[in-house]
């Protein structure tokens, strides 16, 4: 790079040589002018006692000099390239150019110039025939730009990279904790000797532990579908103020547990029911009244909940956590909603948690079209806000929002039930959960037997796991759609371990009815029966 450097000065001091020698040829000392002339570097050239002799525009562009300041023989090198005292020279090595100079223009602004001629370094590599130099400015103030936003890009790469970092080391302890929690209480189970009260206790530890790893994945799931923007909101109708409560509810016996007020306060003119999304508005609640109740020893946690703007048909609510908890330094509060991010990710850190639920509550915020943030003082407790917009629902809605428990199950008889499942574990929960109401199961391990198996015997019900060998469920579906007798019509329900709500849509294209998800939940099965015995299918063309 320094030989390329020295070519470089070699062939300027080889042009000013042709110029001395050209004056006795007009046309070609005009052409060499105009030559250096649109360079876009600044050229000057200094005689050996230091004089102006020849410079360009873009030379006084840099240097913020007028032509009449630039005047040759009058102009000297130490009245125009003289430094500011406080500059400082600093080398860069890995650069093609050793020196690298802040030069203060004479309009005040900052312009990173590099010297290509200072004295210094001309000397050996700059100068002309006849003993003067030459000066070649060039304006890289983009270049130190770009150089900077690669610096902090870097920066930010590498910031993203340990937070990764560590939130893998964390979901791995996380996931890890309740997989611990269910091997050992099943090893319990196995002695003998255990009591019915005290296998129970166990069998509800197990259970407890299973709930918490798939509220990890669960989140890791969202996050992902956030991210790749594959999450659709759903508007409906719902009961606002039942999903308050409901989601309030949940945290009483912990609250309770540690000693805490848990309460809600709804401000008068908040609608009762609005049109939106019940699921995701529920999902940031939990989130955050669930981190309030966690991260407060003593003292409360209040959930309150209000109209921040309204007109005739449209709503922005506010929502607002308030704790008396351990608060939120100042400088760590902005990195609390970034994806990959705790506040303390040490070993040894007090609360446990994946830290996933504050960046799914920002994400899922922003994409209802509201806002999120937080006002808190460490040490004296936190104030969680967030808005979102929704429409106030033209029809009363009675119940809490989704609350699928208060739905009966209207099977009167035994049915007659395919449970398409390649499974073992999945294929004895299913037939346990419905033994209790003495139906009768069939079970295959593939789509293609489940299609032979409607084709050969009479079934009310299809039980369908979604990913199967040799044929999946979807694929299965469709086949059966196109029986030609009344098979074709016959009740199927999508199973799966899948819990991206948007794959629905697939689902109940390929023919399906109704769709849930594993674990297998009782009153979550029961209704999507109920739903599935009672609809009428359109059969595929």
């Amino acid at each position: 790079m320094a030989s390329s450097h020295r070519l470089t000065l070699a062939g300027f001091a080889d042009t000013i040589t042709f110029m001395s020698q050209s004056t006795n040829d007009p046309a070609a000392e005009a052409r060499l002018r105009e030559a250096i002339a649109h360079m876009s570097d600044g050229f000057a050239v200094y005689d050996p006692e230091g004089r102006l002799e020849i410079c360009n525009e873009s030379f006084r562009r840099i240097n913020n000099y007028t032509e009449a300041e630039t005047e040759p023989g009058v102009a000297t090198y130490d009245g125009l390239g003289k430094l500011d005292e406080s500059q400082e020279s600093v080398e860069h090595k890995p650069f093609t150019f050793k020196q690298r100079i802040a030069q203060l223009c004479r309009d005040g602004t900052n312009v990173v110039i590099q010297y290509h001629g200072d004295r210094i370094y001309e000397r050996h590599q700059s100068a002309t025939p006849s003993g003067g130099m030459i000066n070649v400015h060039t304006d890289i103030t983009e270049l130190k730009r770009a150089e900077e936003a690669l610096r902090d890009a870097l920066e930010m790469a590498d910031q993203g990279n340990q937070a990764k970092s560590e939130f893998l080391a964390t979901m791995s302890h996380e996931i890890r904790t309740p997989i611990a929690g269910i091997l050992g209480m099943a090893d319990i189970l196995l002695e003998d000797g255990l009591n019915e009260g005290e296998r129970r206790e166990k069998v509800f530890s197990i259970k407890s532990a299973g709930q918490s790893l798939i509220t990890i994945l669960n989140g890791i799931l969202d996050l992902s579908k956030i991210q790749s923007g594959k999450l659709e909101l759903e508007y409906i109708d719902f009961d606002l103020h039942g999903l308050i409560t409901e989601s309030l509810d949940i945290f009483y016996p912990t609250a309770h547990g540690k000693g805490i007020a848990l309460g809600t306060k709804i401000e008068p003119g908040l609608p009762a029911a609005i049109n939106g999304d019940p699921t995701r508005l529920r999902q940031i609640l939990v989130n955050l009244i669930g981190n309030a109740v966690k991260f407060t020893e003593r003292g409360s946690v209040s959930l309150r909940a209000g109209v921040a703007e309204q007109t005739e048909e449209q709503v922005l609510l506010r929502f607002e956590i308030v704790d008396t908890g351990i608060g939120i330094a100042a400088n760590h509060q902005e990195a609390l909603f970034e994806d990959f991010t705790q506040v303390d990710a040490s070993t040894t850190r007090k609360y446990e948690g994946t830290g996933l639920g504050l960046a799914i509550s920002k994400r899922l915020t922003e994409l209802m079209g509201g806002e999120i943030g937080i006002d808190s003082v460490d040490g004296e407790g936190s104030t969680f806000w967030f808005t979102v917009p929704g429409h106030i629902a033209k029809a009363t809605v009675s119940g809490p929002a989704g609350n699928s428990s208060e739905k009966e199950y209207r099977a009167t008889r035994a049915l007659q039930i395919l449970l398409a499942e390649d499974n073992d574990m999945n294929q004895m929960i299913a037939k346990a959960v419905l033994a209790k109401f003495s139906h009768q199961i069939t079970v295959v391990d593939n789509g293609r037997a489940a299609v032979e198996a409607v084709r050969r015997d009479d079934f009310d019900l299809v039980l369908m796991d979604i990913r199967m060998p040799e044929m999946d469920g979807p694929d299965a579906t469709r086949i059966i759609r196109q029986e030609p007798n009344e098979k074709a019509a016959i009740p199927i329900i999508a199973v799966t371990a899948d819990a991206v709500v948007e794959n629905r849509e697939e689902y109940f294209a390929a023919g399906m009815n109704a769709c849930v998800t594993k674990p297998i939940n009782l009153m979550e099965l029961l209704s999507a029966m109920n739903e599935a015995l009672d609809e009428e299918v359109h059969l595929l063309k």
